[in-house]
């Protein structure tokens, strides 16, 4: 697909770093769930959470996200990331001398976002993964309840 979207850099800072709270989130749940007792009402939540583990690593690995950026949260530290995933307007061709709207000319044709089917799917992967977050810190409250009784 060669479609071309814009994005703005505030957007994208917030998408990254909405990506990695998730991230963050579900690796202190599974954490958590390493640490519940080893009794018959954990197994289904060590279960699903030995099913998800995999595919957080690979979501994690394809992010290309520096470890770097999670401790200092400065933009230098994208930079790599940025330049796989950004590409600046002038480069996209909407810019041409004579209608750069940053030097007073027309404005530039803004391509259509499809239907906003990037935002889109982004949200949609936003929420698959805050639902498996939230069953699954509820699944594991209940299991410990029964494991205390």
């Amino acid at each position: 697909m060669d479609n071309v979207f814009m994005i703005h850099l505030d957007d994208y800072i917030r998408h990254i770093d909405e990506k990695l709270e998730l991230y963050a989130m579900l690796r202190q749940l599974e954490d958590a769930i390493g640490k519940l007792p080893e009794c018959r009402s954990t197994a289904e939540a060590r279960r699903r959470m030995a099913a998800f583990s995999p595919k957080l690593k690979e979501l994690w690995e394809g992010w290309n996200i520096p470890r770097r950026y999670l401790v200092s949260g400065e933009l230098d530290d994208l930079c790599d990331v940025m330049d796989d995933e950004l590409m600046e307007p002038e480069d996209a061709g909407y810019f041409s001398e004579g209608s750069d709207i940053r030097a007073g000319g027309d404005s530039p044709a803004v391509p259509e976002l499809a239907g906003h089917e990037l935002l889109l799917g982004l949200m949609d992967t936003a929420d698959k993964l805050y639902d498996n977050y939230a069953a699954l810190i509820e699944l594991a409250r209940r299991q410990l309840r029964r494991c205390e009784q």
